[in-house]
């Protein structure tokens, strides 16, 4: 990639952290609102963060 490409490469960051103890079905409903929100924009979303969620381990939260 040139630098070029990179100076003409438009994005939106969005970086989102959800606390161990943070309410795992409310938190879920806030990327959706981010994605909602950027997707009129003309621009890449990227959605990061420290989601908190073990994805490895055995839970009901991941069965739904």
């Amino acid at each position: 990639m040139s630098t070029e490409q990179l100076l003409d490469f438009k994005f939106t960051l969005a970086c989102m952290y959800r606390s161990h103890d943070g309410d795992f079905y409310e938190f879920l409903e806030k990327p959706e609102s981010v994605i909602v929100k950027c997707s009129p924009m003309p621009s890449k979303l990227i959605l990061c963060g420290d989601w908190n969620i073990k994805n490895l381990q055995d839970s009901a939260k991941l069965q739904n």
